[in-house]
């Protein structure tokens, strides 16, 4: 019993654990009860080990006392693949590479249980969906004539030569891939309940539902609780029968020592739902059968405000409503949607009106602030240091001094009132007086224009939802742009940059003037190509900030600093500023010496507190952040000892050390005024400092926040920002939060992160957790979702399932749904449907459409119609082009060889640096990988760490490349973990493909990292 038991752990792979234990013992044990040779079946292990874990001298398995912890799933498919292997050998197959060790598992069947007994070893399996040919052909032919049938199942056996045990292969037929399985827990209230439960589930069979019933668990003796937890577990559904003692038992007014089968399972069920309500809400249906009462439901599972399951009649009819829930197939589809409209006024009280006026387009009421009211702090001017006497007559904000960059925005300024829509985008450091800048061009404007801020409910929805109602002579304020453009979701973003870019260009609404200021990395997240994609992420927005920079210096030059004296005459504070002999007067008038000397000398508890907030707004969160996840995450920032420092009121203590002004300017952390919709009451948000934020962000760029981030994360921010910090987890390789924290945003309303979640499961390997989660973002009418669940129609060939989600997906615009579906049609041979959709996707995809319009194109060539290919292949190079990098070679041949690359390169950056600008990023990664191939390794790392605090970590690309084909592994895998860390987790998949023999890289492969930099176990 006590191997059998073993034997159940390891081939459930149950339990939580990290590892699985195999050891000599245990296969001395397995070769007794299968009457084999012990050093045989040893020698199966341990190739099977090396097969799937790396070579077995990394674990020392070829000790004689040896022992090997394995992840749980990889321990399962050992132990099943011996077991197969050594039946198959009893059946004659020795030495066929059916029975070998090919690396794919054993294709015929899958072991899941062993029954020992004193003369009979009972292997049960499920049959794999297999069909002959090849090698396998004659081997199940020999099965099918000794009683299984890979297809179907069946039962064989044997008795191994010179032994007395009997072997017997039990194996049940294979279930689908996209078979449903559901669990059945109810009470045995009495023999006329387990009757009507058991036709429930004889009902659900029938309609291919795989069902878990106690009642066909077979007669082996079992431990039942451990049963019913790996059916609970591996279940898609769990039927809860509703009856009296069920209720009892739910609401827990039974003694202990009663029902206790049952006890256990609601107990377990109470605790899952806990543990993810929103998941679980949807996989517990209560089922109410005839002649019960939706009163006998139990009160955890909300009968009166979550939907149950009413049972009419024990009849395929009666079944309906539960069958639609199980299946996905609603019974009322929403019809797509109509045209709007245009409806005449009713008709005046004397009578029909004689004229109709026209339908007018109703403008939303906007915000909008006229120039000569124009409040600097609502616009987020920082506010100046204060002196010690005389503030009560100094102006709110220090004298202005005219720059260059002043002098180009003054110029779009002109353009605007002259009637010429246009856009200004000003790119600088933290506190560089960017948005005083556009303040100071604002108030230049004549009387009759306006400033219209858009910040709630969200900054890109706040833009999307008024842009129809903006009139001429409007500014469109675009403060801290990447809050619009770099939206957690991309399409997001680029809707807003299309919609800017076709407001500009409506003469209708002209002069409409944007203004918009953002830090330089930001800008390089726009603007950078990523050579593997395709196509950029951010083309729309790369598009609408093309030729509208005005780069902003962090220092002033001598000649400003003169200019600058003469106003210092009447204003101490820039006298005060002078003084310092520094070229960064504004960082100074910002108060950000003060602010910099604070957050160092901050408690440790304070300075948690600080880089939670800079963690959260260096991996994308813009957004307040509530006072309840600063409590929750902060302590992850301290060691042991620091936290056991802390007093009862730690947390009051650090955020009042980080509000405090500094010199008169504001705190480390700003507390923010709740927006409409925005924070709850007693949960308030704050905002870190600007300089602050950048400042601290580019020492941590390398730093990955710690699981009290994540966690404080998921339990206390909302959908949008979860969007944003999950991209950044995925981006880092930090998988398995990345994951948690999109399934939260889905959970949340943001129906698109399932799809998100589900790329991510793929990845990793889990194709039936990922098909789980498409399913949840396309019921809920997410386009990418729809789509990704017809990919997964598609390859186990469903096609017509498969076209009725694309064509879901169709209804709201999705462009690759209509090629999907051109595809489609193709291979069933209908061109002439194939162009239809091809031309629909074309209309769809917008700047996007020279794939269609290329695919068009070879139709229209293949049917003979040779004018039309050309003109469609015309029209598809007036779209989006990939651009690549050029090679390194390519780029010294052009710049007339490798001295003088370098030497331009150099020269370049140098005078970026010179001039208080940060250097291009291109320009860096050039230069780092010339002195790489130079052989200066460590100026080549300098370089990329430079490009990669710019917001470019793709920059170790090529570098990680390079030490690995060197055979530099160790060098190569600490740059892919430098770049993970920085953003960039493609290296990262780069070695661990090419590594996934080893054991490490395997886990890695699948798990991702966790924030310390560990690989994560199993957690799928």
């Amino acid at each position: 019993m006590e191997l059998e038991n073993r034997l159940a752990g390891l081939l459930t792979a149950a339990g939580g654990t990290r590892v699985v234990t195999i050891d000599v013992s245990l296969v001395a044990a397995l070769a007794e009860a299968l009457a084999v040779d012990p050093a045989e079946l040893s020698a199966t292990v341990r190739a099977l080990v090396e097969e799937y874990a790396g070579p077995a001298a990394v674990f020392g398995i070829h000790r004689v006392d040896w022992r090997v912890d394995l992840p749980p799933a990889t321990a399962r498919a050992v132990v099943s693949d011996a077991l197969a292997t050594t039946f198959l050998r009893w059946f004659g197959f020795e030495g066929h590479p059916i029975a070998g060790l090919s690396g794919a598992g054993n294709p015929l069947f899958s072991v899941d249980r062993v029954e020992i007994g004193t003369a009979v070893t009972r292997l049960h399996c499920t049959a794999s969906h297999v069909e002959p040919g090849g090698e396998q052909t004659n081997v199940i032919e020999r099965l099918e004539q000794a009683g299984l049938r890979p297809s179907r199942g069946g039962e064989i056996t044997l008795r191994p030569p010179g032994s007395a045990r009997t072997i017997q292969l039990v194996c049940r037929a294979p279930v689908p891939p996209d078979r449903v399985k559901v669990f059945v827990s109810y009470a045995h209230d009495d023999e006329a309940h387990k009757v009507a439960v058991r036709t429930l589930a004889e009902l659900l069979v029938h309609n291919g539902i795989d069902v878990d019933l106690d009642s066909w668990a077979g007669p082996a003796r079992k431990d039942w609780g451990s049963w019913a937890t790996r059916c609970i577990e591996s279940a898609d559904f769990v039927l809860v029968v509703a009856s009296p003692r069920y209720r009892h038992v739910g609401d827990g007014v039974v003694a202990t020592s009663d029902n206790r089968g049952v006890q256990s399972e609601a107990a377990l069920l109470r605790d899952r739902l806990h543990w993810d309500r929103a998941v679980w809400t949807a996989k517990l249906l209560p089922v109410v059968l005839p002649d019960r009462s939706t009163d006998e439901v139990p009160l955890f599972l909300q009968p009166y405000c979550a939907d149950h399951y009413l049972v009419p009649a024990l009849t395929q009819s009666g079944i309906q409503e539960l069958l639609r829930t199980i299946t996905a197939q609603p019974g009322h589809v929403r019809p797509p949607l109509g045209e709007v409209p245009v409806l005449p006024p009713n008709p005046t009280v004397a009578g029909e009106a004689t004229v109709q006026p026209l339908p007018r387009m109703v403008r939303p009421r906007l915000p909008l602030v006229p120039v000569e009211n124009l409040d600097p702090f609502e616009l987020d001017v920082h506010r100046a240091i204060s002196m010690d006497v005389g503030d009560d007559a100094l102006p709110a904000l220090p004298r202005y001094v005219t720059r260059p960059h002043d002098r180009k925005l003054l110029e779009n300024v002109r353009q605007a009132i002259a009637g010429t829509s246009g856009i200004a985008i000003l790119v600088g450091s933290s506190s560089t007086g960017k948005t005083r800048a556009c303040f100071e061009a604002a108030k230049q404007l004549p009387t009759g224009w306006s400033v219209w801020h858009p910040i709630s409910p969200t900054p890109p929805q706040a833009l999307l939802d008024g842009l129809a109602g903006v009139p001429p002579r409007t500014v469109v304020w675009l403060d801290e742009l990447q809050q619009y453009l770099l939206t957690a979701g991309p399409s997001l973003g680029e809707e807003v940059a299309a919609r800017l870019r076709a407001l500009l260009r409506d003469r209708r609404n002209a002069p409409v003037l944007v203004l918009g200021t953002i830090w330089p990395e930001r800008m390089q997240t726009i603007t950078s190509v990523d050579p593997a994609a395709e196509l950029g992420s951010h083309t729309q927005a790369g598009q609408l900030v093309k030729d509208v920079q005005i780069a902003v210096p962090s220092r002033f030059d001598q000649a400003e600093l003169a200019a600058l004296g003469e106003a210092a005459q009447i204003d101490p504070r820039l006298r005060q500023a002078l003084r310092t002999r520094s070229c960064e007067i504004i960082q100074y008038l910002a108060g950000v010496p003060a602010m910099v000397e604070r957050y160092q000398v901050a408690p440790a508890a304070a300075h948690a507190v600080i880089d939670v907030a800079a963690d959260a707004r260096r991996l994308g969160y813009a957004g307040d952040v509530p006072w309840s996840f600063l409590e929750r995450a902060a302590p992850g920032y301290l060691s042991d000892t620091e936290w056991q420092a802390t007093g009862e009121d730690w947390f009051q203590e650090a955020l009042g050390f980080a509000l405090a002004p500094c010199r008169g300017a504001a705190g480390l952390l700003v507390r923010r005024r709740p927006k409409p919709g925005h924070n709850p009451p007693g949960d308030p948000g704050y905002r870190l400092a600007d300089y602050i934020a950048h400042w601290a962000g580019g020492r941590r760029s390398f730093d990955v926040p710690p699981v009290a981030f994540w966690d404080g994360a998921c339990s206390h921010l909302d959908a949008d920002a979860l969007m944003v910090l999950a991209g950044a987890a995925a981006a880092r390789g930090r998988t398995r939060h990345a994951t948690l924290l999109y399934e939260r945003a889905g959970a949340l309303g943001s129906f698109t992160a399932y799809a998100h979640a589900g790329r991510l499961y793929r990845e990793s390997g889990n194709a039936r957790l990922a098909e789980i989660s498409f399913r949840r973002g396309a019921e809920a009418g997410d386009a990418a979702a729809q789509i990704e669940v017809a990919r997964c129609c598609d390859v186990r060939g469903d096609t017509d399932e498969a076209e009725r989600w694309l064509v879901l997906a169709t209804e709201q615009g999705d462009y690759v749904a209509f090629e999907m579906l051109a595809q489609h049609a193709e291979s069933a041979g209908d061109n002439v449907r194939a162009e239809h959709f091809l031309r629909e996707a074309a209309a769809a995809a917008g700047i996007y459409r020279g794939r269609p319009l290329r695919q068009l194109a070879r139709l229209r060539a293949e049917a003979g119609d040779a004018m039309e290919a050309r003109e469609l292949r015309a029209s598809a190079d007036k779209g989006v082009k990939t651009v690549v990098r050029r090679p390194l070679h390519d780029s010294q041949q052009r710049s007339g060889g490798a001295a003088e690359l370098e030497r331009s390169l150099r020269r370049t950056i140098a005078d970026a640096e010179a001039a208080g600008s940060r250097p291009s990023s291109h320009d860096l990664e050039l230069l780092s990988e010339v002195c790489e191939t130079n052989g200066e390794h460590d100026e080549a790392e300098r370089l990329a760490d430079q490009a990669a605090r710019a917001g470019y970590p793709a920059v170790y690309r090529s570098l990680v490349a390079a030490r690995g084909n060197r055979g530099e592994v160790r060098q190569a895998e600490a740059l892919a973990v430098r770049a993970a860390n920085a953003g960039d987790a493609e290296s990262l998949w780069m070695i661990a493909e090419a590594c996934r023999d080893d054991r490490r890289w395997h886990q890695i492969r699948h798990y991702g990292l966790e924030p310390d930099g560990t690989p994560s176990a199993a957690w799928w």
